[in-house]
């Protein structure tokens, strides 16, 4: 992802618009690492927000959530809980915990 594609100009009529977007810095494996520059137009002030991403492959994922203790776990292509194809990879992933009874 560049500037060309994730620029976006957002604001109010108090502080004037603001300009956004995205850089992708460089990839390791499944890390990911983003720079998110914000140029206010009123006051020339640059701000520059740095992420550190990480994207395993759902097999990881699935292992490490077992490994945390999750009980199960769905894969849904958005948030509207459609489903992941080959052509829509992305997921986003609904997991959860079998509640312990007290004392145990």
């Amino acid at each position: 992802m560049n500037r060309k594609q994730s620029f976006r100009q957002v604001g109010d009529s108090a502080g004037g618009p603001v300009d956004a977007w995205h850089e992708v810095i460089g990839v390791d494996g499944e890390v990911v690492n983003v720079e998110a520059p914000h140029r206010c137009d009123s006051d020339g002030v640059d701000v520059v927000s740095r992420s550190i991403l990480r994207f395993p492959s759902p097999t990881k994922l699935e292992e490490s959530l077992g490994a945390a203790g999750f009980a199960g776990w769905h894969r849904y292509n958005d948030w509207d809980r459609s489903a992941v194809t080959p052509t829509r990879p992305k997921f986003i992933v609904v997991a959860w915990k079998v509640a312990r009874k007290a004392g145990s």
